[in-house]
């Protein structure tokens, strides 16, 4: 595997873990702003429509992109070990 991929391998794992904490971020200041999730701010809404444009977008024009997102909405098997 040469550097080149090796780094941005890295660098795609760094990213998703920085999304991942972006996510619940933004989910803990939802739940202070709305104990009761019955309030759907338009701003909110308007990031998400965004982010998943993006996504869609990556799905579309990045081999294995799709296959990620399948893969973290299967239900988690036990540990065989």
């Amino acid at each position: 595997m040469s550097a080149q991929y090796q780094a941005a391998l890295l660098n795609l794992q760094t990213q998703g873990r920085a999304f991942a904490a972006a996510f619940k971020g933004a989910a803990f200041a939802a739940q202070q702003f709305d104990p009761d999730g019955t309030k759907t701010p338009p701003e909110a809404e308007a990031v998400m429509r965004d982010l998943a444009i993006v996504l869609r977008a990556v799905c579309v024009l990045v081999p294995g992109a799709r296959e990620v997102f399948q893969l973290a909405l299967q239900p988690q098997r036990p540990d065989p070990n």
